[in-house]
């Protein structure tokens, strides 16, 4: 695993590697926070997800529900990805600091709702904030390891360590807090409140 409050860790072979969750209202609060460690073995081509959580209504003429990262965008970067429902533009891109090919990461990305704020966190601190509307998903699966509506491609490459989602922003210390210390210390009722769903891919 990431270290040593993490516990082992999941690899992904980027072509068939998939961990899912039905949609449930749970997975998809106004306002949350996903934390994850992430090893990345990049690979060829672009867009490979270690989690999506989306509902891409582009090609039904509207716009898109959801959030999800990318590992290696076109320029090779993190980057949170979020819809706005229905409001023109489609995808709101936050691109963040390159990634570290073959190391351990820690990413989180957080929303609040009533600020319309979302930021990017690599390695518990903030990299990157834009003001954005996100709509949440409200019909497609909960995917770990792959991407798309139905986790049927932009497949990751590497390890995936310790995710866990909130229903609220959580601050840059409760981050840290997650990268350190784990997930489990929030699950257990010591790191503070709104842990709606926790993967530590043991």
């Amino acid at each position: 695993g990431a270290n040593a409050n993490t516990g082992t860790s999941a690899y992904f072979n980027g072509t068939s590697s998939l961990i899912q969750h039905d949609w449930i209202a749970d997975l998809n609060p106004e306002s949350f926070t996903l934390a994850l460690w992430a090893r990345s073995e990049g690979g060829a081509g672009a867009w490979h997800s270690p989690v999506t959580s989306r509902h891409d209504l582009y090609n039904q003429g509207e716009a898109s529900q959801g959030y999800l990262i990318y590992d290696n965008n076109p320029s090779g970067v993190w980057t949170f990805w979020s819809g706005n429902g229905d409001v023109a533009g489609n995808w709101q891109a936050l691109n963040g600091p390159e990634v570290d090919l073959g190391e351990w990461e820690h990413i989180a990305i957080t929303y609040d709702n009533e600020l319309e704020m979302k930021q990017l966190h690599i390695n518990g601190e903030l990299a990157v904030e834009s003001s954005d509307s996100i709509f949440p998903n409200d019909t497609t699966p909960f995917n770990i390891g792959a991407g798309q509506d139905y986790g049927t491609g932009f497949w990751f490459i590497g390890d995936l360590d310790d995710i866990g989602l909130w229903d609220g922003a959580l601050s840059q210390e409760d981050i840290q807090v997650a990268m350190e210390e784990g997930v489990a210390t929030f699950a257990s009722g010591d790191g503070g409140a709104g842990l709606v769903a926790y993967f530590p891919l043991d």
